[in-house]
């Protein structure tokens, strides 16, 4: 997070005080992000932790969240970035969300663009801006062939990881020159098709088996990925290997 250059920029330059409205949530968050960013930058001009100056900076920071931290996460109990990351941009979420008069939670089935624009409308957090995407389900009744689609709001995804060749259901392992673990192939995994073999489907009033189809309508300008690294079939396990990705430019079309 200390390396993404708008959303620091968005709370070195305190934008945030700019909210007047009553919010979800009072401040507490921001003001913890706010103070360790600023750490990072005393006697610096940018956020550059791979910068040998900033790095005892750096440091200090980290210790400034852990110290925080540890008050939320129970020490004798393991967590991961992932349930951090998650609890983190929640509570600055509702700590710069407004609080609406009337809290009615969106219907996920109708209009794509008018559902998002409903959403940043009520949700004009800088976190909303940056990590939000719409995800489509869209779930075919295979016998009357009528469909519906689904559209809700994410600020992550958790994708289960498997081999290059797993996906392709092949026994022979990858070349040398083949990643093991591939990000594109752990997305396609994630996004593959599936057949639910009793749906009852709206139209047609029958328990039916139909087509589940997932896909990203809207992407966010910031994806953020989570890799789930344990699975429990057929045993327990962890998954360390490491996973091939693009630097720049992750293709998303497909």
């Amino acid at each position: 997070m200390f390396t993404l250059e708008t959303l620091n920029d968005y709370f070195l330059s305190e934008k945030y005080k700019d909210n007047k409205c009553k919010t979800i949530k009072p401040p507490k968050y921001i003001n913890i992000y706010s103070d360790a960013l600023k750490v990072i930058n005393s006697n610096t001009t940018s956020v550059n932790v791979s910068n040998k100056k900033n790095h005892s900076n750096f440091v200090n920071a980290a210790s400034f969240f852990k110290s925080v931290l540890k008050k939320v996460f129970n020490p004798r109990e393991q967590q991961d970035i992932h349930e951090f990351i998650r609890l983190f941009l929640s509570e600055i979420q509702d700590e710069l969300n407004p609080l609406l008069d009337k809290r009615s939670s969106l219907s996920q089935i109708g209009n794509s663009d008018a559902k998002w624009e409903s959403h940043l409308k009520k949700n004009p957090s800088i976190i909303d801006t940056l990590f939000s995407s719409q995800l489509k389900t869209k779930i075919q009744c295979l016998e009357c062939k009528k469909f519906r689609e689904i559209y809700e709001i994410f600020l992550d995804f958790s994708v289960p990881i498997v081999k290059v060749n797993d996906q392709n259901n092949k026994k022979n392992e990858p070349t040398s020159k083949e990643p093991a673990f591939s990000i594109y192939n752990c997305l396609n995994n994630f996004f593959e098709d599936e057949v639910i073999s009793e749906y009852k489907c709206n139209f047609c009033k029958k328990i039916v088996k139909s087509k589940k189809q997932m896909s990203i309508a809207i992407s966010p300008k910031i994806l953020l990925i989570h890799f789930k690294r344990f699975k429990t079939f057929p045993r327990k396990q962890k998954i360390s290997d490491k996973i091939d990705f693009p630097f720049e430019r992750l293709e998303m079309k497909k």
